[in-house]
């Protein structure tokens, strides 16, 4: 799903396995209480996004735009976490749990 538009989707309790949104507009989607597995979400737009409650295991986020993104009490693998940790402004208001 190279370049797809998903703005403002909402995705709340969805589950995705391998799915590759390279590049993808995802601003604002809501992937609340979503589980996703090897989910490649590289280059794309998640400004704004919601993965609260999240179960996101083995998916990239390399590139992937996550200003204003919502991560508040998603499980994230550690090595996930730690870039994107380095690239993210603003506070963390809740825990994000990490694997690995």
């Amino acid at each position: 799903m190279r370049g797809a538009d998903f703005h403002g989707a909402n995705l709340e309790g969805t589950i995705l396995t391998k799915a590759y949104f390279l590049q993808a507009n995802l601003g604002g989607a809501n992937f609340a209480q979503a589980f996703s597995d090897r989910v490649t979400f590289d280059k794309s737009d998640l400004t704004n996004a919601i993965f609260t409650y999240s179960l996101l295991t083995s998916n990239t986020f390399y590139g992937a735009n996550i200003e204003g993104t919502y991560f508040s009490g998603a499980l994230v693998d550690a090595y996930q976490a730690m870039l994107m940790c380095k690239r993210a402004s603003g506070k963390i208001p809740y825990q994000v749990y990490t694997q690995g």
